[in-house]
């Protein structure tokens, strides 16, 4: 459920700010032009988030790591590392092509991007259930387990022109073509124990789109999963949407540059052509007749299908009529100063600021950083400050050999991760960026 869908944004690259010769830094704020045009080919933005870490489910213990199951780590421990709402989430980013056109004082940007989210949540009164346990006659609501996962093409269009000697202002127009999409709330879902049975109530609300299949319904309007017609994957979008990005600098003293931005401010609309309820109750009474041979992988996986078969029996799914859905689309607000020093102009010390909301879920950060350019061909910048989670740092780096321009960059938090994993330990938002620019 944790891997599976709020959208977050990471179409902007904070430390492309504090770079010398950053191509792409319409981006982060749509004012900012270059001075010459510019190709981009296979830029690549990758950002996660999670508010709870592997920390949260992880114990060392004389020597040897547990999980939060083991009888060595109490409830309390366990639930005072976890969230009233877990959540992680991810962005990718894939821009296939951008073109820049310097004239006349104005810059002109058109881009072609593949953009997807996805994330999930999960309540704390879950884990509760999983480690301590029901008491008889308690009700337990789950109901805020969610899942959502989107792709779409977004062709943009950017404008950005300098007036006067202080002011730069610019916008960016983008039309959204919708490619796929999946939805799963859980509407409703009570737990209660009681002697021998564990009970509960299930609803939830599942949306997906047809690109490939459309599933089928039966006699009494029930969706029947074993009957679905194709679909054409280059047939119509299932969806469509129109964004803006708005943005402007003011530069009130020589090499002093302040700069506002807001990013994707705009919405989609989605046709799931899947569109249904699911509800039902099921009853547990534990594994009766479990023996020992059965105590293995495949033993345990064969009695998972089967329990797992027989709640799906138990739930009836039902087509659902309303199935257009307006969605906003993630926005970011960012602020950011930047001071180029007079002694030397490849030297410059900055700050910069972000916010953003996906479902009421906030999250905000605030870096100080500074850029250095020691050679024409090399562009270095790092930076270090406060997010929600914790303290963050950022470094990235642009290297120029002839007209191409390489770019890279890393956003992090502070923790580590688990080893030959990617699972960070600590509650973290991570951004991975990487591209090419050639000069014309």
């Amino acid at each position: 459920m944790l891997c599976a869908a709020l959208p977050a944004g990471a179409q902007s690259f904070q430390e492309g700010f504090l770079l010398s010769n950053y191509r792409l830094g319409y981006r982060y704020n749509p004012a900012l032009g270059n001075d010459s045009d510019m190709i981009s080919i296979g830029q690549f933005g990758l950002n996660t988030r999670a508010n709870v870490g592997a920390a949260a489910f992880l114990y060392p213990r004389e020597g040897e790591v547990v999980t939060a199951l083991h009888s060595s780590v109490s409830g309390s421990e366990f639930l005072g590392n976890l969230q009233e709402l877990n959540y992680g989430l991810g962005d990718v980013n894939y821009n296939l092509a951008s073109y820049g056109i310097a004239r006349g004082g104005a810059y002109h940007t058109f881009e072609v991007n593949v953009r997807g989210q996805f994330g999930g949540t999960a309540p704390k009164t879950f884990f509760e259930v999983v480690k301590m346990g029901m008491d008889d006659g308690k009700d337990y609501d789950l109901s805020r387990f969610g899942g959502f996962g989107q792709l779409y093409a977004e062709l943009a269009y950017g404008y950005s022109r300098r007036l006067g000697d202080i002011i730069s202002v610019g916008a960016r127009a983008k039309l959204l073509v919708g490619l796929d999409a999946l939805s799963m709330k859980v509407t409703s879902f009570n737990m209660s124990s009681g002697s021998p049975e564990l009970s509960s109530e299930v609803a939830m609300q599942v949306d997906m789109t047809s690109k490939s299949s459309a599933i089928q319904t039966d006699e009494f309007g029930n969706m029947d999963f074993s009957r679905r017609i194709a679909r054409d994957k280059w047939r119509l979008p299932a969806g469509g949407g129109l964004a803006v990005d708005l943005g402007f600098v003011v530069t009130p003293l020589e090499g002093l540059d302040l700069s506002v931005s807001l990013l994707d401010l705009g919405a989609m609309v989605w046709y799931y052509g899947n569109a249904f309820n699911a509800s039902g109750e099921l009853e547990f009474t534990g594994l009766e007749g479990l023996t020992l041979d059965q105590m293995n992988k495949d033993g345990l996986l064969d009695i998972m299908k089967e329990k797992g078969e027989d709640a799906l029996d138990t739930f009836v799914f039902t087509k659902r009529r309303d199935n257009v859905r307006v969605a906003m689309v993630p926005f970011q607000a960012h602020v950011g100063a930047r001071y180029r020093m007079p002694f030397w102009q490849g030297l410059s010390v900055g700050m910069t600021g972000m916010f953003t909301e996906v479902q009421g879920l906030p999250y905000k950060e605030a870096r100080l950083g500074v850029g250095v350019c020691p050679l024409d061909w090399l562009d270095l910048t790092a930076n270090y400050g406060v997010g929600s989670y914790g303290t963050v740092f950022g470094v990235a780096g642009s290297v120029r050999f002839l007209r191409f321009r390489a770019t890279f960059g890393l956003q992090n938090g502070f923790g580590g991760t688990i080893p030959y994993t990617n699972w960070a330990l600590q509650a973290n938002n991570k951004t991975l960026t990487f591209g090419l620019t050639y000069d014309l």
